[in-house]
């Protein structure tokens, strides 16, 4: 019975509504005041915003500016974090660079106590005893067993200058691969 009646009100609403724009019984257009424009197009406005609200599943306009809300506080969060990452990667940088400095400073400090001081041959002595410092083995124990192997001559050899008139002085390359075969 409750459904009948809630029918019978919804038609004569819709009656009441669709006979507001017809003209009265004596044949001239109806006309509104401006009251009644204003309701008429809140209503239909109303009804927009509910199918609106109703397709984006959602109960009231509180609720999508809340969600917007959150969109903004998102967005400014992303970037923040964009930023910290941008900052992270640049710190990393330049501590990676720090250690690399640091560890060549050390080994330099090795080899200089094995007597090797010349830079070109601390470089090939670095990259020598480096591959042999492998699984957990540090530099300085690669470098004193590398030094075991193949222990240095701490003599030096002076080239003196070449006379006229005789045969050319031996190099540094001839006068140490002499000493190494043993010859004088």
């Amino acid at each position: 019975m409750a459904e009948n009646n809630t029918q019978t009100q919804t038609e004569n609403t819709n009656t009441q509504v669709q006979n507001q724009g017809q003209p009265d019984p004596a044949g001239n257009p109806r006309t509104y005041t401006q009251e009644e424009c204003n309701a008429i197009a809140a209503k239909e406005a109303g009804r927009t915003d509910r199918g609106w609200l109703k397709l984006l599943g959602v109960g009231s306009k509180d609720e999508v500016q809340k969600v917007l809300d959150q969109i903004k506080a998102a967005g400014v969060l992303s970037a923040r974090a964009t930023q910290a990452e941008k900052d992270r990667d640049e710190l990393r940088t330049k501590y990676d660079a720090a250690a690399l400095e640091l560890s060549a400073l050390k080994n330099a400090k090795t080899l200089a106590t094995y007597g090797v001081t010349d830079g070109d041959e601390q470089d090939f002595l670095a990259y020598k005893i480096g591959k042999l410092a492998v699984d957990g083995k540090s530099f300085e124990d690669a470098a004193k067993e590398y030094f075991e192997a193949h222990p240095r001559s701490h003599a030096s050899v002076q080239l003196a200058p070449q006379q006229q008139g005789s045969a050319p002085a031996a190099t540094l390359n001839d006068k140490i691969n002499r000493m190494l075969r043993g010859e004088k």
